[in-house]
């Protein structure tokens, strides 16, 4: 069996049932530091063209991600989402549980499957903290199907990446699955891993000549 379906199909077997989890699949370049998301305007632009010729439900979002605590000084455990307002849309915790990289040769770039949870947090004031701090700006166009979102994103952060990056400007795609739906239609674990992958697939300019296995971590 292809080693994405394969892994895709253990991390849904794990995790698919958890409280609001998110399942993951994102393009970018593995380097020894870690995994980066950029995946650059050039591509950006290949994979919005792709997108946009499908006939599937779309939506445009611009929103702003912050971190936040309960109280001032405490530890920012919380993912705060807002609009250009400052409204509040969004308050979560956000726990990483698993990810794997693949390297995908032959192509522009690699893997990540990710999990985590988000957590609503409940009681959250509908105005942003003074005490937030400020992450980056996300300028978002989505195509769903069925159980998928197609997520492009453009993005401004407050900080660069890490050390390799040149701007404070970057471009992202993942392909999220929406496990509620598929949950609630019992779709078959070994159907959505091989279709997730192919979905990824579809949207790499050059096909994959040989996967590796780059790195996996478990955070709890």
């Amino acid at each position: 069996m292809n080693p994405l379906v394969s892994t895709l199909e253990r991390l849904l077997s794990t995790y698919r049932h958890l409280d609001n989890v998110e399942i993951e699949l994102r393009l970018g370049w593995n380097n020894k530091l870690r995994f980066r998301t950029d995946i650059g305007p050039l591509y950006y632009e290949t994979i919005y063209n792709t997108l946009n010729g499908l006939n599937n439900k779309t939506r445009e979002s611009v929103s702003h991600v912050h971190l936040c605590s309960a109280k001032p000084h405490a530890r920012k455990n919380i993912r705060v989402i807002t609009d250009d307002r400052h409204n509040v849309l969004d308050a979560h915790k956000k726990v990483k549980l698993e990810t794997v990289d693949f390297m995908l040769h032959g192509t522009p770039f690699d893997l990540r499957m990710s999990v985590c949870t988000e957590t609503p947090v409940t009681r959250f004031p509908k105005r942003l903290p003074s005490h937030a701090a400020y992450v980056r700006s996300r300028h978002r166009n989505s195509w769903e199907y069925k159980t998928w979102t197609y997520d492009l994103t453009r993005v401004t952060s407050a900080v660069p990446e890490d050390n390799f990056a040149e701007t404070l400007q970057g471009y992202e795609f993942e392909l999220e699955l929406n496990m509620t739906k598929a949950n609630e239609q019992n779709l078959d674990t070994l159907y959505l891993a091989h279709s997730s992958v192919l979905k990824i697939m579809d949207m790499l300019p050059e096909p994959v000549t040989k996967i590796v296995l780059f790195k996996k971590t478990k955070f709890t």
